[in-house]
C-alpha cells in the first residue's frame, strides 16, 4: 500500500516537471487559447466595421497565385519579424507572449464570423482553409517565441549584471534557429498559397 502511494506521488511529480521543462511552449500556447476564447466570446460585441477589416486583411480573395503568396507571406512574416525583434530587445521577453494572444483573438473572430454568417458552410470553410493554416503558423511561432524569450532574458541579465560572463552565450545558435524558423514561415506561405489557389474554385464563400 505504501509503495502504491509513493508511485502515485512520483507520477504527479513527473507531470509537474514536464510542465516546468516545457513552460516556454506551454505558456504561449495558453495565451493563444485565451486569445481564441476572447475573440469567440466577444465577437458579438465587436463593431461590424472592425470585423470586416479583420476579415479583409486576413482573407485572400484573389485569382492570382503570386498575389496570394505575397499577401500571406507579408502577413506571416510580419508576426515572425516582430517576434525576432522582441528577442533582440532588452525588455522584449515580458511582451513576446502578447503575439500569440493577438493571433488567437484574430483567429477566434474569423472562426466566429464564418460560423455566424455561413453556418455549416462556414464551419467547412474554417476546417479546410483557416485551421490548418493557423495551426502551422502558431507551431512555428511557439518555437520562435521560445528562442526570443531566452535571448531577450540573456540580454537583460547581461545588461543588468545578473550574470558575470558571456562565454557560454552563443549568438550564432540563436540566429541559426531564427533563420530556420523563418524558412518554415516561407514554406507555410508557399503551401497555403498553393492550397488556396487550387481550392478557391471549389470552395467559395
Amino acid at each position: 500500500m505504501e509503495e502504491f502511494k509513493n508511485f502515485e506521488i512520483k507520477e504527479k511529480t513527473n507531470y509537474f516537471q514536464i510542465i516546468i521543462e516545457n513552460r516556454e511552449y506551454i505558456f504561449p500556447g495558453i495565451f493563444y487559447i485565451c486569445g481564441l476564447l476572447i475573440g469567440t466570446v466577444f465577437y458579438g460585441n465587436i463593431e461590424s466595421s472592425i470585423v470586416a477589416k479583420i476579415i479583409d486583411l486576413t482573407t485572400e480573395n484573389n485569382n492570382e497565385y503570386f498575389t496570394i503568396f505575397i499577401n500571406l507571406f507579408c502577413s506571416y512574416f510580419s508576426v515572425y519579424v516582430i517576434t525576432v525583434l522582441l528577442g533582440l530587445c532588452l525588455i522584449g521577453f515580458p511582451f513576446v507572449n502578447i503575439l500569440p494572444l493577438v493571433v488567437g483573438v484574430i483567429t477566434g473572430i474569423k472562426l466566429s464570423h464564418y460560423y455566424v454568417t455561413y453556418s455549416v458552410k462556414g464551419i467547412g470553410y474554417s476546417l479546410l482553409m483557416i485551421i490548418p493554416e493557423i495551426t502551422a503558423l502558431v507551431t512555428v511561432l511557439l518555437f520562435t517565441i521560445k528562442c526570443s524569450n531566452e535571448l531577450s532574458k540573456y540580454i537583460y541579465d547581461a545588461t543588468t549584471k545578473k550574470i558575470d560572463t558571456i562565454q557560454e552565450f552563443n549568438l550564432k545558435s540563436y540566429l541559426k534557429s531564427f533563420l530556420l524558423y523563418g524558412f518554415f514561415v516561407v514554406i507555410i506561405a508557399i503551401v497555403n498559397a498553393v492550397l488556396q489557389y487550387l481550392l478557391q474554385s471549389i470552395i467559395q464563400i
